[in-house]
């Protein structure tokens, strides 16, 4: 069975118009992923944020910690480390070194 022309027009302009529906759902589509992924990285930004500001008030605590046994970073460190203490998993001082941070009295 022969088209007519008539009927490949209709066929060719269906195809067009499908090539430029997919356009337009690619182009959507590509923006998605973008704003998913702009998202996740605020989210990681600020995740990363509250981990560091934890860590730092942690590390302030366990420097406050320390003077009230009357025993400083300094001295801990002068005693040395076992083995058992080598293989521990990191402290939040050891993650955020906040000396720096203290403030000075």
């Amino acid at each position: 069975m022969k088209r007519t022309r008539k009927e490949y027009k209709t066929l060719i302009e269906d195809r067009i118009k499908m090539k430029n529906r997919l356009q337009r759902l690619e182009e959507q589509i590509t923006r998605w992923i973008g704003d998913i992924l702009e998202e996740r990285d605020r989210e990681q930004t600020e995740y990363r944020r509250m981990l560091k500001e934890l860590a730092k008030r942690i590390c302030i605590l366990e420097e406050q910690l320390a003077v009230r046994k009357g025993k400083t970073k300094a001295d801990g460190e002068a005693e040395g480390l076992e083995e058992a203490e080598k293989s521990r998993p990191l402290s939040a001082p050891e993650l955020y070194d906040c000396r720096e941070d203290l403030p000075v009295y």
